[in-house]
């Protein structure tokens, strides 16, 4: 019978290693998990696209709310192009 690492040999462990195979010398000096890293950077992503998202619909909204709401007269007729642009901008994307 040879000797290896399969499933019916694994490898020895390490002094102060772990099944999960990081170090408790790495979990003792405070870094976080790879995983628990990668969570934290995915959770600030999704929460800045949210916002990115939330702000890009209200200027949508106060850009239309200007064009149809009576705001027109008191534009200047550039001001008006560049509102209009800028919301057909916002809306197609």
């Amino acid at each position: 019978m040879a000797f290896g690492t399969g499933p019916e040999n694994p490898p020895p462990l390490i002094q102060g290693q772990h099944e999960g195979g990081s170090s408790a010398a790495a979990l003792q000096a405070g870094r976080p998990e790879p995983d628990a890293l990668i969570n934290g950077i995915a959770i600030i992503r999704a929460f800045t696209a949210k916002v990115v998202a939330g702000v890009g619909f209200l200027a949508l909204t106060w850009s239309t709310v200007v064009l149809l709401g009576g705001f027109v007269s008191a534009l200047p007729i550039k001001e008006f192009w560049f509102l209009t642009f800028i919301s057909m901008i916002l809306a197609s994307t």
